[in-house]
């Protein structure tokens, strides 16, 4: 892997902003600084007059609670696949069991 780090200038809102970052992190940098920069896009088009420091801050809370609400989500999910587990476990142990059946004669 490689840590060096590489400077990195994107554009957001206009500006252009230069980042130190690892090599092998570039490409997601990139993809980031993009992403922040169409979603302040589309607070600043969204007619509301925000100064840019707003804007920012609209964005970072919006992107926070996306991330929370995704972790919330993900441990739910975890919790789910544990019970999963639980209960193909509990149907595998059965299936290896023999049943045992009382047949009687009417």
């Amino acid at each position: 892997m490689n840590t060096a780090n590489n400077t990195v200038n994107v554009q957001i809102m206009g500006r252009s902003y230069t980042i130190k970052c690892p090599a092998d992190k570039v490409i997601e940098l990139q993809r980031s600084a993009h992403y922040l920069d169409a979603k302040m896009h589309e607070y600043l088009e969204s007619g509301q007059n925000m100064g840019r420091e707003r804007i920012a801050i609209m964005v970072a809370l919006n992107l926070t609670h996306e991330l929370l609400a995704t972790e919330e989500e993900s441990k739910h999910q975890a919790v789910l696949d544990q019970r999963l587990r639980q209960l193909n476990s509990k149907v595998s142990q059965g299936l290896n069991t023999p049943l045992e059946i009382a047949y009687t004669d009417e």
